[in-house]
């Protein structure tokens, strides 16, 4: 799996409808709808450890990709499982250079705004990315298609 920034993962791209990622992907194992975030959908795919999510006030488009497959990698070099100090430096470093970190009970947060990257982080160690559509300007979102 292909980490693309500011694009999605693989051919799973920002803007893309629910019918378009399931042409590629296939039937989602899970469906469900949040209904304290504006309605937002939700697609599982256990076996990719993958969850996407489609923003309904944006045309019910792809916004929002939550990954943690040990598979996932950004120009060759893994991420998940990684210290995070060698995926900050070594394998993002050269575009993502500023993060905000926020500690939490059992995890930290690494978050570069620009990109709308986190990087979840438990015993240094990178356990999950999640990707938002990033923004044109404050108002409109960068979509990829």
């Amino acid at each position: 799996m292909d980490l693309k920034l500011e694009i999605g993962i693989d051919d799973i791209k920002f803007g893309m409808k629910k019918s378009e990622v399931e042409q590629i992907l296939g039937q989602a194992d899970r469906v469900r709808i949040e209904k304290d975030d504006e309605n937002k959908m939700m697609l599982d795919y256990n076996a990719l450890n993958l969850r996407l999510s489609f923003y309904p006030n944006e045309d019910d488009k792809l916004g929002y990709i939550e990954c943690s497959n040990k598979d996932l990698s950004f120009n060759g070099q893994k991420i998940i499982d990684n210290d995070v100090s060698f995926v900050k430096k070594e394998v993002l470093g050269n575009i993502i250079t500023e993060w905000e970190t926020e500690e939490y009970r059992s995890f930290t947060v690494h978050f570069n705004e620009k990109y709308w990257i986190t990087l979840q982080v438990d015993f240094e160690k990178v356990t999950e990315i999640k990707l938002g559509v990033p923004f044109k300007n404050d108002e409109e979102y960068k979509w990829a298609i």
